[in-house]
């Protein structure tokens, strides 16, 4: 899929795209939850593991993700890529009322308008 926001900065987006606060409740009314579990403080890619529980209509199971999330940014155009990737946790257990989604992998893109300028 691809969009284009003329009213947001990329920076904007981006912040609300990878928020795993609790004001993401607020706005995202399609999550029921969303934690980060462990920061890999040895990395440059500023990786994550999160808990993302999906609320699905009544008579079905919520969906919920364990994933790790890399970013990597060019600093020259200010594109930032943003992956999603399954993986096992041990402080991420499966939860019985959930449904585990065991195969995903996302790839986000997000490219300003304009570049930043290097200071």
């Amino acid at each position: 899929m691809y969009g284009n926001f003329d009213d947001v900065s990329a920076d904007e987006f981006l912040f609300n795209q990878l928020d795993m606060s609790e004001f993401r409740l607020s706005w995202d009314k399609n999550t029921a939850q969303a934690v980060v579990i462990d920061k890999d403080e040895e990395s440059q890619d500023g990786g994550i593991v999160y808990y993302w529980e999906v609320n699905w209509p009544r008579f079905f199971s919520n969906r919920d993700y364990c994933c790790y999330r890399p970013t990597a940014e060019a600093p020259e155009t200010g594109t930032v890529m943003v992956l999603s990737k399954s993986v096992d946790h041990p402080k991420c257990p499966n939860n019985k009322r959930t449904w585990r989604v065991k195969d995903y992998f996302s790839t986000l893109i997000v490219k300003p308008h304009t570049t930043r300028s290097v200071k």
